[in-house]
């Protein structure tokens, strides 16, 4: 039976996930082509910040952070919900 702190843990680590590779994903969207690229960078703020290297790390760096923190509270959902089922005398698995 899927208990609400199963729900919530799949929904974190789903999340986790997509946002641990979106990084890549938006590498290959921004610099796919030069066109793409100059459309973007000539845009209005805060997507001529695109074109810029720091800017671009930084946002790849706070998505790859983000998803591994909500992995991380995903696991930990997960631990307790074990560790609550194994003190009821549930079976575990």
């Amino acid at each position: 039976m899927l208990t609400l702190r199963g729900f919530v843990s799949g929904l974190l680590a789903g999340w986790g996930l997509l946002l641990l590779i979106s990084p890549f994903f938006l590498y290959g969207f921004i610099n796919g082509t030069p066109e793409r690229y100059a459309w973007l960078t000539t845009g209005p703020a805060p997507f001529s910040d695109f074109g810029g290297g720091p800017f671009q790390l930084a946002l790849y760096c706070a998505l790859a952070f983000t998803g591994l923190v909500l992995l991380t509270v995903a696991y930990v959902v997960l631990a307790s919900q074990r560790v609550v089922a194994k003190a009821n005398g549930d079976v575990v698995a």
